[in-house]
């Protein structure tokens, strides 16, 4: 059985929340973020993938670390 439109917006809305929240942690812990990373996260259509890349932000020790996440690496 398919979303409803409001359970559909209400997803998107979480989703488009989630990639903000996630954009601004990032630059809190490193700064100004590239281009092409700002854009990665606003590609991102996996709600799991966007929770793991949240939770991931307090132990990174590095941009180049969440890079590597982001592009689908998992260690």
């Amino acid at each position: 059985m398919g979303l409803t439109a409001a359970e559909f917006i209400r997803q998107q809305t979480q989703q488009r929340e989630r990639q903000q929240i996630l954009t601004e942690q990032m630059e809190i812990k490193f700064g100004a973020l590239p281009t092409q990373v700002s854009q990665a996260i606003q590609s991102i259509e996996d709600a799991e993938k966007l929770r793991t890349l949240l939770h991931r932000i307090p132990t990174a020790s590095s941009l180049a670390e969440m890079e590597s996440l982001l592009n689908g690496s998992t260690t």
